[in-house]
């Protein structure tokens, strides 16, 4: 009961969360975002966790295999070389200005801690979440791909509709990390590269407002 739950939670329940938030139009500082996603993945990772030890079941199925097999280690170099070019990329580009309180990026120092808790909670426990534990669920019931396409969708609209160049962004991103899962089993490279992005992207030089 706790397994689909919890799967109903990531399919159902944090979209339709995200879809009612943006439709009340409540607006809620950068903090506050971070501080609930963070409180929500935690909370989330916590009841995957309990849940894990009491069936006793091995972490690698959720692709968490410590060390990494020969294809691990090989999906970590790849994913470690890609994280250090566009860091330098991005230290590179020209200044970004700031643009309005829904820009998802700090403008003070405690929004910066913020932000960064944020990158390292989400790269890892959305990875764990929508790719390791939701296609070690799926799969049994419906199959690869359409096992694939639940996850890639909800994770999609858990990123929020309003904007449909952004959903589609989010669509297309979750597609790569939940096929790249479904292929290599290995879950190690692709937090590394969930985490780096968002924090690559805070190394850009970006004008604070006046």
């Amino acid at each position: 009961m706790v397994d689909i739950a919890l799967a109903a939670f990531l399919l159902i329940g944090i979209p339709m969360l995200v879809v009612w938030r943006e439709r009340s139009g409540i607006r809620r500082s950068r903090i506050a975002r971070y501080r609930s996603a963070v409180l929500m993945i935690s909370g989330c990772l916590s009841v995957l966790a309990l849940q894990w030890a009491f069936a006793n079941r091995n972490a690698s199925a959720l692709g968490l295999r410590l060390p990494p097999t020969k294809l691990g280690w090989i999906c970590l170099l790849g994913a470690a070389l890609l994280m250090a070019t566009l860091a330098v990329a991005a230290r590179r580009k020209e200044d970004v200005s700031a643009k309005d309180a829904d820009d998802p990026f700090p403008q003070t120092t405690v929004e910066r801690a913020g932000y960064i808790l944020f990158a390292f909670a989400a790269g890892s426990g959305w990875e764990i979440l929508y790719r390791g534990f939701l296609l070690w669920f799926l799969i049994p019931l419906v199959g690869i791909v359409a096992a694939i396409g639940l996850a890639v969708l909800a994770y999609g609209v858990a990123h929020g509709i309003k904007d449909r160049r952004m959903l589609m962004a989010s669509i297309a991103s979750a597609l790569v990390f939940t096929t790249a899962y479904g292929v290599t089993h290995e879950i190690l490279w692709l937090m590394l590269i969930h985490t780096g992005l968002p924090l690559i992207a805070l190394m850009a030089p970006r004008e604070q407002p006046s």
